[in-house]
């Protein structure tokens, strides 16, 4: 019994070492705010998150520009609310593997808000 505890000891060790060995980077991925449009019109927008490791995703945090909130499940979409005002909205993402390994820096993407509804002069 002795030798097959050992065994298996030994196989567990050289599994996670070789799990260590292919995840010594952190996880890479993509981040698109409504499928890659340049514009919004709302501060509503949604959230096209992919991520990509030897391991496993076990969370993520999401960031305003550079301020992340605290670390949620992965997950491919999400809901998210832009920052108030118009203008350029950077958001980022970064993902954190089984191992504790994180994406740095974060992955980034932008999108103009313009709440601003345009306005028509008639003249004549």
């Amino acid at each position: 019994m002795k030798s097959i505890t050992t065994i298996l000891l030994l196989s567990c060790l050289i599994f996670a070492s070789s799990l260590w060995a292919v995840s010594v980077s952190g996880p890479t991925g993509t981040l698109q705010i409504n499928s890659g449009a340049s514009y919004a019109s709302s501060s509503d927008v949604i959230l096209t998150i992919k991520a990509d490791d030897p391991t496993s995703i076990a969370g993520m945090q999401i960031a305003n520009n550079t301020s992340y909130h605290d670390t949620e499940p992965y997950a491919e979409t999400k809901n998210w609310t832009l920052t108030a005002g118009d203008g350029l909205k950077t958001l980022r993402v970064r993902f954190i593997d089984l191992l504790g390994n994180t994406t740095t820096p974060g992955i980034s993407a932008s999108i103009t808000l313009d709440t601003t509804a345009p306005t028509l002069n008639l003249i004549g």
